[in-house]
């Protein structure tokens, strides 16, 4: 646990944090893949909530809301590794076939409190995200990301061979 900790903290992009989540998931459920891209886009908030980041089911793309990771930035920026960490974690869980909402979050948890401890601030985000981003919610469970949405693309997010062209 100790060490994971110090490698978060160490990390010095996304792909490096990546690295992280995708070792945790494996060391909590045996599960993994290959293959993912990560894209940053201004998906903004709304009146009635915010969507913190998504993955299109069959897709190899998650995608950041830049709105939301440049607020935590300026409001909390010792917990942005944090937010980054989570965020990576729920959709790669959704790129592993993990549809439902409620179940995605119960095995984010499971995997943070495993890797990290009951009392570490990614637990408590895992369990409560909204208290570590005030005045923001979640989207509403039929949120579909819009169609054309722009998207930067993030250079070196994976290094893991997958094996084929794409």
């Amino acid at each position: 646990m100790e060490n994971i900790d110090f490698e978060l903290e160490n990390a010095e992009s996304f792909g490096g944090i990546f690295d992280l989540v995708k070792k945790c998931v494996y060391d909590a459920i045996g599960r993994s893949r290959a293959g993912l891209m990560l894209g940053l886009s201004p998906l903004g908030f709304a009146e009635r909530g915010f969507i913190g980041a998504y993955h299109q089911l069959g897709s190899n793309l998650i995608v950041l809301n830049q709105n939301l990771l440049e607020k935590i930035r300026e409001e909390k920026p010792e917990l942005l590794k944090y937010h980054v960490f989570h965020l990576l974690l729920h959709e790669y869980l959704h790129s592993l076939g993990v549809v439902d909402e409620n179940t995605t979050r119960a095995l984010a948890e499971i995997v943070t409190e495993k890797a990290f401890g009951p009392d570490h601030a990614l637990t408590r985000i895992a369990k409560r995200f909204e208290e570590y981003v005030p005045g923001l919610k979640h989207s509403d469970p039929g949120y579909r990301p819009p169609e054309e949405a722009y998207v930067t693309l993030v250079d070196g997010f994976e290094k893991e061979d997958t094996g084929y062209i794409g």
